[in-house]
């Protein structure tokens, strides 16, 4: 049976963040509502509704994932709101346990690299990466850097572990010292690279990059976010298991790209502007 869809005004409602594919509003005080671009199909939602909700019921520490949602020509999914601070926001508060913190959410992700589905219980990583890249930033790459890419993508290991999909101090929460993730609709399995690349991404590139009034949206300062990078890396690399493959260097080959599929699909910017914030990102790549 077709699932009922909720119809929701955002009108008044409190806007708490966005990004490439969404507007996150407060819809009361116990949840919130992620409105997705008009072009986002619908398919795509239910599929990220889905998968929010199969981490929940497999354990991964994460908010409850409640309806799907009509708001005039978009779609919405809507999450239980987990009223707390960002980890980036506690450690901007409690700098001295910063190295505490980057340890306790590398311990929390290679405890995630552990956790085996099924094959099939949730989308292959690979298969969202290419298909992110296909949707905004092919268009943008001759034959040979496209299949560079292609290959980059789909050539990683095969795994049936779990990847957050975005997994940095934004999108988890500190409740009471358990961290908690949000924004859990890019669930899906595979290798780790892709979690560490977000990772890589939200400390040592973006901060870097952001104009100087932005940093304090990312609430720490660039060697703040440089810092909890090394620190969380050393942590993630002692455990046993870890791949000796995942150096950083490869990691950062992933998080460049990581970044371009982003950039290529930020509403409001010309091809010609995304391009020229993209291309000397794209040269690193194909010269990796």
């Amino acid at each position: 049976m077709e699932e009922r869809i909720l119809d929701v005004s955002i009108d008044g409602l409190k806007e708490l963040g966005r990004g490439a594919t969404s507007h996150v509003y407060q819809l009361d005080e116990d949840k919130i509502i992620k409105v997705f671009y008009p072009w986002m199909k619908k398919e795509d939602i239910l599929r990220e509704k889905t998968s929010s909700r199969t981490a929940f019921i497999k354990g991964v520490p994460s908010a409850i994932t409640y309806h799907l949602a009509r708001v005039g020509d978009s779609y919405g999914v809507i999450y239980e709101l987990i009223d707390a601070d960002t980890l980036a926001g506690t450690i901007s508060k409690t700098p001295d346990q910063l190295d505490a913190y980057a340890e306790k959410a590398a311990g929390m992700l290679l405890g995630l690299h552990h956790t085996y589905y099924e094959k099939g219980e949730l989308a292959d990583i690979r298969d969202n990466w290419w298909g992110l890249c296909e949707k905004g930033l092919a268009r943008f790459l001759s034959a040979e850097e496209k299949e560079k890419i292609r290959t980059m993508i789909c050539d990683a290991p095969e795994r049936n572990t779990f990847i957050h999909g975005d997994f940095h101090p934004l999108n988890i929460m500190v409740r009471k010292e358990e961290l908690l993730l949000i924004d859990v609709g890019d669930a899906s399995l595979g290798y780790p690279i892709f979690d560490l690349a977000s990772v890589y991404m939200a400390c040592m590139l973006l901060p870097r990059q952001s104009k100087a009034e932005h940093i304090k949206d990312l609430s720490l300062s660039a060697d703040q976010w440089e810092r909890f990078w090394m620190t969380f890396l050393a942590t993630y690399q002692k455990d046993a298991d870890a791949e000796p493959e995942l150096t950083e260097s490869r990691i950062r080959s992933y998080a460049l790209l990581r970044m371009c599929m982003t950039r290529s699909m930020i509403p409001g910017m010309s091809d010609e502007e995304k391009l020229s914030s993209m291309r000397q990102v794209l040269d690193e790549i194909m010269n990796a």
